[in-house]
């Protein structure tokens, strides 16, 4: 359930439509909420509100705190956050985040086949990526890494959230929550979903 709200900041090439995608948001959801009425025109540093879920606003938080960006979130209070704990690995739901510096080569895919996580998640999780081959080297990227007990799973055509929850033994909120989706998302043949065994 979309509960919680925090503010995005518009940068050089972004549009509605590609904000809404990155956090799995309807377009007439932020058309609505952000009272905007041209969609297609956006300026640059204008802040979007963002409905998400709870734990989704709170990882959004791990990620802003560890990447040291200014969004300020809404109806929350400032958290005074230490280097040293920007610099440790932060535990959610059985998830390690790790903070990782970009180095020379890496691109999303790389990065997701090295710490066994899917790009999907990784891009959910760093909205600030543009483009999956090219991302800034000494930028700094949250990565979720999953535990042993986990594996990833391809999508089939005719597969569904729930299908694919019920093979595995786990529930439709098992897999949302750890693949950072909300129940209408639409899932595509060839998607890769992190599915973590009970």
């Amino acid at each position: 359930m979309l509960t919680r709200r925090f503010q995005y900041i518009v940068e050089q090439g972004d549009t509605l439509f590609g904000i809404a995608l990155k956090f799995n948001v309807p377009l007439q959801t932020l058309i609505e909420i952000n009272n905007l009425t041209d969609p297609d025109y956006l300026d640059v540093g204008q802040i979007v509100e963002i409905p998400v879920s709870e734990e989704f606003y709170q990882i959004v938080q791990l990620v802003e705190r560890q990447c040291k960006k200014q969004t300020a979130p809404v109806n929350n209070d400032n958290v005074t956050v230490t280097r040293e704990e920007i610099d440790e690995p932060q535990f959610i739901n059985d998830i390690i985040y790790k903070r990782h510096r970009v180095r020379r080569g890496d691109t999303v895919y790389l990065l997701a086949k090295e710490y066994g996580t899917t790009t999907g998640n990784i891009m959910q999780l760093n909205p600030q990526i543009t483009d999956v081959r090219n991302i800034q080297i000494g930028s700094i990227l949250t990565i979720p890494i999953p535990p042993e007990n986990s594996f990833i799973y391809v999508v089939r055509p005719g597969d569904t959230v729930y299908r694919i929850a019920q093979s595995n033994g786990l529930t439709v909120e098992d897999i949302m929550k750890y693949n950072y989706i909300e129940s209408d998302y639409t899932l595509y043949p060839g998607q890769q979903l992190v599915i973590i065994k009970k």
